[in-house]
């Protein structure tokens, strides 16, 4: 970890490989996209945030990418501070999987597949 980097302002647990605290996003005057998000994925978990076209169920992952600038909050990955690293600098990767297409069983066992064949349990 690079000790120039900001750190969380709270104790990060060791097995947090995301954590994302008070995270939101607003567009102009109106209401927030993403509304003060706290959360956090262990090291191998994974979260699904399924929704309808245009929910907002996108954004997150597009603020933890870089792709959109953090209104408000923090984005930790293994507890490094990335929020306002550009995105080439952040080592993530984003993959949207429309489920409108696929349907949610066959997204989710897509997913699944994903990490069993590159060796992570499910």
């Amino acid at each position: 970890m690079d000790p120039a980097l900001p750190t969380s302002p709270r104790p990060v647990t060791a097995d947090s490989a995301v954590e994302l605290i008070a995270l939101t996003r607003k567009y102009g005057q109106g209401r927030p996209a993403v509304d003060a998000i706290n959360l956090r994925i262990k090291s191998g978990g994974h979260r699904c945030l399924p929704g309808p076209s245009g929910c907002g169920n996108n954004t997150p992952l597009r603020l933890i990418a870089g792709h959109e600038s953090v209104s408000e909050g923090d984005i930790l990955i293994e507890g490094r501070n990335i929020t306002d690293l550009p995105a080439a600098a952040r080592g993530t990767v984003t993959t949207i999987v429309p489920f409108a297409v696929m349907g949610v069983a066959l997204s989710l066992a897509w997913a699944l597949g994903r990490r069993q064949k590159q060796g992570r349990p499910s």
